[in-house]
């Protein structure tokens, strides 16, 4: 074509395609529209509403007209100003998001939230042409055909109207609405996008957008500026200027000038920065993004000083790995991805690189370790992701456990010295002042961040003329160290590293500063620390001691780790103050080597403490579900120690470790007895407030299980007292749990479920997972008693949950033979098998626990008619059982025998054994007097007059005798 015939806007190219041959395969726009709000007719360009009949400008008209042939698609501001305005080249104006602005308030019916003249971020807009259903959904009223009127909710999708219910910046079934800049997905930035742009418009004159190297800020930057560009309230022009390759305070007045379109002059650089201003004030209200400032922060604050004087409409939004510190200055620090946007992003990356590359459910866990890893920052992310063309996640996630480099080549599309986190880090250093630097390679010296009381004793800095937090802060304010609130511990904040900044500052450390001296240092604050916080720990301020401490646990460990051998004292008091933590919260190997240490540890002095670690061990062998000669051989070390000792009140404390360890969980509760009598006067002279509420514990636990339970209530109720006289809450919430047992097997159910509630609520606050696991399957019991069976379920799942994630294979097996009574109860006998035959193994070590739960397995066997497995559990039950080894829990193994007996009609012996069910039973509660009974009554002759009868009504909420009746009555 020649020049002169070339169509100077869309207008025209209608007018000539209307001319040409019919047979040429035309897009031809329709002749109207229809909205929620109003009616558009595209030939007269005329639009209708309830308001009355307007008209669209020229441009308006065939804006829409175009955005009708092309629904659906992406259209660039480049495209919309080549064929709608007919401009050609590269223009920098406004015109087409005005014209969208405009068209969104007369079509539209919420302008801010447009659902027909859409937003693509960083790319353009797309408009999606409104079908009838569409419309008609989003009306406010409806025309029915009895000529009444419906209320419909106004965005109402309906089904099948093949419109899309999200905005285009977001994707369905991702929990993360995803930006498109430079051709590429961003993920999780929506939230930083939101709150610039809010901050801009609201009046903010200078915000920096700061973080570490990698992290982002160029990319959320642009996209704030592209979403404040496309709104057309407040800013009405914007510019945006890169400052990397900017070395001097000349270079950034010029660079400026060109970004606004001035062109340099010869002279100095006060005359470029006067046509700045003078650009910037003719422009009213403005935006000017600059992007990579932290190495002209001096430069640049005279300069945007004397903008906002001369421009005072002016906004600035800038990137920065430091804080500019202008009086102006709105900090907003940009955080890392969360975990899904950083796994979303990974595999992405992944799949540019590797086009084969595909996730299976099994690699979502090695995903998150990687991204983990990488602290959530996008540009390792990225890089990490490049290698996924000969690495498979596993293997990425082994090299970076081992804290092994990947590849650091630079991103294609970002050749420059940031497309590394090496690079950027370097570059970072290179702006730090020489005590600066001092201070952040001392950082390194602390595992899983500090507190600034831990930074004043540990980081010193010779002869600085600033204090240690001063310089955090400036560290903070290069982007180099993060200072984060705590969860949970109001008005408390901490310090952490990116491990990138980590590993290159610890690099550094040896050229810089004294490591032995260091570590001194930290070493000695940490167990002093961990000390006084372990022992706040048991307290009233237990629980925010017991945060404390965990926050220091990978300190702590660090110290013993470094110690070992060569400071066996202060690696001993680290893993004395942590270990009951770590119980708690696990995980259970840790744990396991923590007390397998401490002990090697010890020497032959620190009785005490070896004492307390070798009852610490047997427990823990027992919820391991390990066998009994490791628990024993625990146990003789005791009793040798105990020996040995010439201390009437360690003497007195070790053989309460024996009852505890050994003799009650193995049910010889009459020795148990009077091993604590012995040692009761001792205890009650000498004793700690620990000591005391063990001792009575004990005498509560002896007493219950011998049959005398109101003297069982009186002791614990004591214990109790004592906790509470000495403001003790763990062992509160303990005395609680057995005060709650109690409670439940004298048949006060209530009282017992509010006891054990007391209890499970402090060990939620708490934190502390065990306990908190065994005490839902303790509730668990009581509510199955009470027939409440959906809520003992979800009792029960959420305990087998957690004690799984700590591998706590007591409470599992505990939980499992609770799974099993609520099956039988359910009148599923078989189910109930299974489950109980799975608790067995899980209960090695606690020989009454599997007495206990083989006469349930009795029962649900009697349930199924198998009576010769029913009669081998109960040999293996009341083998354990014999004499007055746990008698509450022989009345119920002899009562199952009773039932067994007399249905396989051996009624001689079954009265036999109904005879010692009763003599037994004198010394309980109601529950084991209507066992007794029941075991009389059905090995009387008219024992079946009996059961048609229902005389086992009295008591028939018992679980027990529940389900005996029922095996009787079969």
């Amino acid at each position: 074509r020649q020049p002169s015939s070339r169509p100077r806007n869309y207008g025209d190219v209608l007018n000539r395609l209307g001319q040409r041959d019919k047979t040429v395969n035309l897009v031809v726009p329709p002749a109207s529209l229809r909205f929620p709000a109003c009616s558009v007719d595209l030939i007269r360009g005329e639009i209708t509403s309830t308001e009355g009949t307007g008209r669209l400008t020229t441009v308006e008209n065939n804006l829409l007209r175009y955005f009708a042939m092309n629904s659906g698609r992406a259209l660039t501001r480049d495209q919309l100003l080549r064929d709608v305005w007919g401009s050609s080249g590269q223009v920098v104006t406004r015109a087409v998001d005005i014209a969208v602005g405009r068209l969104r308030k007369k079509l539209e019916v919420d302008p801010k939230s447009p659902r027909f003249l859409l937003t693509v971020h960083g790319h353009g807009y797309r408009f999606e042409e409104p079908t009838e259903d569409l419309v008609l959904s989003t009306e406010d009223t409806v025309s029915q055909p009895d000529g009444s009127n419906q209320k419909v909710s106004t965005g109402q999708q309906h089904e099948g109207s093949g419109f899309p219910d999200t905005t285009p910046t977001e994707t369905k079934g991702s929990g993360h609405p995803r930006y498109i800049l430079d051709g590429l997905q961003v993920f999780g930035r929506e939230q930083a996008v939101e709150d610039l742009v809010k901050a801009i418009t609201r009046g903010a004159l200078l915000v920096t957008l700061t973080g570490t190297g990698g992290i982002g800020k160029t990319v959320v930057g642009r996209l704030a500026t592209e979403a404040i560009a496309e709104s057309l309230d407040p800013v009405q022009a914007v510019w945006s200027c890169d400052l990397q390759a900017i070395r001097d305070g000349t270079g950034l007045v010029r660079a400026l000038a060109k970004a606004v379109g001035v062109a340099a002059q010869p002279g100095q650089a006060t005359d470029d920065i006067e046509r700045v201003a003078k650009v910037l004030a003719g422009a009213g209200p403005s935006l000017l993004f600059l992007d990579n400032l932290e190495h002209l922060i001096e430069p640049a604050s005279d300069v945007l000083s004397r903008l906002m004087t001369a421009a005072p409409e002016a906004r600035f939004l800038v990137t920065s790995r430091r804080v500019l510190g202008h009086p102006s200055e709105h900090i907003y620090p940009l955080e890392p991805l969360d975990m899904e946007a950083g796994r979303e992003l990974f595999i992405a990356a992944a799949r540019r690189k590797n086009f084969h590359f595909e996730v299976h459910p099994s690699d979502l866990s090695d995903l998150d370790a990687i991204v983990t890893a990488l602290d959530a920052i996008p540009l390792a992310i990225e890089l990490a992701a490049a290698q996924s063309r000969t690495l498979s996640c596993r293997e990425l996630r082994e090299r970076l456990s081992r804290g092994s480099a990947l590849p650091t080549a630079p991103l294609q599309r970002e050749a420059r010295r940031s497309a590394t986190l090496r690079g950027a880090i370097e570059s970072s250093w290179e702006l730090l002042s020489h005590e600066e630097r001092l201070a952040l390679t001392q950082c390194t010296v602390f595992a899983g961040g500090f507190s600034a009381e831990a930074a004043e004793v540990v980081i010193d800095v010779h002869q600085s003329r600033k204090s240690t937090l001063e310089l955090l802060q400036s560290l903070v304010d290069s982007s180099l160290l993060r200072s984060v609130s705590l969860p949970g511990l109001p008005g408390r904040r901490r310090f952490i590293l990116f491990q990138s900044i980590y590993s290159y500052a610890a690099e550094r450390l040896g050229e810089l500063t004294s490591l032995g001296e260091l570590t001194e240092r930290h070493a000695e604050y940490f167990v002093n620390e961990a000390r006084r916080l372990s022992q706040q720990r048991a307290t009233s301020e237990g629980n925010e001691a017991a945060k404390l401490l965990e926050l220091e646990i990978e300190n702590l460990l660090l110290i013993i780790e470094d110690s070992g051998f060569q400071n066996s004292e202060r690696a001993l008091q680290a893993v004395l103050s942590l270990h009951p933590l770590i119980l708690e919260l696990g995980p259970p190997e840790t744990y396991d080597r923590l007390l397998n240490l401490g002990l090697d540890l010890t020497t032959s002095s620190q009785l005490e403490e070896r004492i307390d670690l070798l009852l610490a061990r047997a427990k823990w062998h027992r919820i391991l579900g390990r066998s009994l000669d490791l628990i024993e051989a625990d146990i003789q070390s005791i009793r040798k120690l105990a020996a040995e000792a010439q201390d009437p009140l360690l003497t007195a404390r070790s053989r309460l470790y024996l009852v505890a360890a050994w003799l009650l969980p193995n049910g010889s509760i009459v020795e148990a007895e009077q091993l604590t009598e012995e040692v009761a006067p001792v205890i009650e002279a000498q004793g700690k407030a620990e000591d005391q509420v063990l001792l009575y514990r004990h005498r509560s636990h002896c007493a219950e299980w011998l049959g005398r339970l109101e003297e069982a209530e009186r002791f614990i109720r004591q214990a109790l007292h004592i906790a509470v006289k000495h403001k003790l809450i763990r062992v509160q919430a303990l005395c609680r749990r057995n005060l709650g047992v109690v409670l439940c097997n004298v048949h006060r159910l209530e009282e017992s479920e509010a006891v054990l509630k007391e209890a499970l609520e402090f060990y939620q606050s708490s934190g502390d997972r065990r306990s908190y696991g065994s005490n839902l399957g303790l509730l668990g019991e009581v509510l199955l008693n009470l027939e409440r069976h959906a809520e003992t379920r979800a009792l029960v799942a959420e305990s087998l949950t957690v004690a799984s994630a700590l591998n706590d294979l007591l409470v599992l097996g505990l939980v499992r033979g609770l799974q099993g009574r609520l099956a039988l109860d359910g009148g599923a006998p078989d189910l109930a098998i299974n489950h109980l035959t799975e608790s067995l193994p899980l209960l090695t070590g606690w020989s009454v626990g599997q007495a206990i739960h083989q006469t349930n397995l009795a029962m649900a066997y009697l349930a199924s008619d198998r009576f010769t497995e029913a009669n081998a559990c109960l040999g293996e039950a009341l083998e354990v059982l014999s004499g007055d080894r746990n008698r509450q829990a022989r009345v119920l193994a002899l009562s199952v025998r009773t039932v067994l007996l007399a249905r396989s009609m051996k009624l001689k012996e079954a009265k036999s054994s109904a005879e010692e069910v009763q003599r037994l039973a004198k010394y309980f509660g109601p529950i084991e007097a209507a066992m007794s009974n029941f075991c009389t009554m059905i090995t009387q002759d008219n024992r079946e007059e009996h059961l048609q009868k229902g005389s086992i009504d009295p008591l028939a909420r018992s679980v027990d005798l529940r389900l005996l009746f029922r095996s009787a009555r079969r």
